[in-house]
């Protein structure tokens, strides 16, 4: 159970997505990402906002797993919202009022000059910012139930046409595997190296804005040894294990059938209704 508390990590489980094939599970991944960003109203928004939450309900996986990861993009979400909520020139709104999310209504608080608050710029910036969020949601439910394995094998049966090209497919499907385990790692470091330094007297939560970058100064630089560290002992055990000497892959096993075949156009036609419809 503690896997389901780390961010990234796959959730051991029988559910209709744990037992569904992993390159449906991709493709569909990579569609909703592509819906998600031409969906440009609420209503649109709120169906895959609503889908992302029924898919963690099937799934069994908790919400509170993936609001580990939120933390890790929340300052790019209050960037974005800062960025759309102070506009330089409240005198011609049709660029703030042409983001999606924008209500249209020249509400304006300009305090003095040019520069102010736009609160269609507020909707727009929640808008991009519930964007970055779902899609956090949506990939990391991928991560939360396939195994590894499962993706690194999917990958290469994905990625196989373009090894008749010499493409490195075996490698490419590797390196990406690698990255996505190293997810979970990062944020079970980070939590570590947090506590050991609040254990040291270290405030995240109190004080000045300056002194809690300070206090993340002391977490970023052990985290990062601690990860080329993690990367050197990983080189050296695939080195020892003579990794691209061995065997390649086997991919004749995991072929879709019809009925992953008839999920994937179903799903991918759900998502194309829904970014072109809302």
């Amino acid at each position: 159970m503690q896997q389901a508390r780390v961010f990234g990590a796959y959730v051991p489980g029988n559910s209709m997505l744990h037992r569904m094939n992993t390159q449906v599970k991709i493709i569909l991944t990579c569609v909703f990402s592509i819906c998600a960003f031409l969906v440009d109203t609420w209503e649109g928004m709120a169906v895959l906002w609503a889908s992302t939450v029924l898919l963690y309900i099937v799934s069994h996986v908790k919400l509170r797993s993936a609001l580990n990861g939120i933390g890790v993009v929340v300052f790019i979400m209050a960037f974005t919202l800062l960025v759309h909520v102070f506009a330089g020139d409240v005198e011609n709104l049709a660029a703030v009022q042409a983001q999606p999310g924008a209500l249209s209504t020249g509400i304006v608080f300009a305090p003095g000059g040019s520069f102010g608050l736009t609160l269609d710029g507020a909707f727009a910036g929640m808008f991009l910012a519930l964007r970055i969020a779902l899609l956090v949601f949506a990939c990391s439910l991928l991560t939360f139930t396939s195994s590894v394995a499962d993706i690194t094998a999917a990958l290469s049966r994905l990625l196989s046409p373009l090894d008749k090209m010499r493409v490195p497919v075996q490698d490419v499907s590797m390196i990406v595997s690698i990255a996505l385990r190293f997810i979970p790692t990062i944020t079970e470091s980070a939590l570590t190296v947090k506590r050991a330094q609040e254990a040291r007297g270290a405030r995240f939560d109190e004080g000045p804005v300056l002194e809690r970058v300070k206090a993340w100064v002391l977490v970023l630089a052990p985290l990062f040894v601690r990860l080329f560290k993690t990367a050197e002992t990983l080189s050296v055990a695939m080195d020892a294990r003579c990794y691209g000497v061995s065997p390649r892959m086997d991919l004749r096993g995991g072929r879709m059938g019809p009925a992953d075949a008839l999920v994937l156009l179903a799903g991918t036609a759900a998502l194309v209704a829904v970014a072109v419809f809302l």
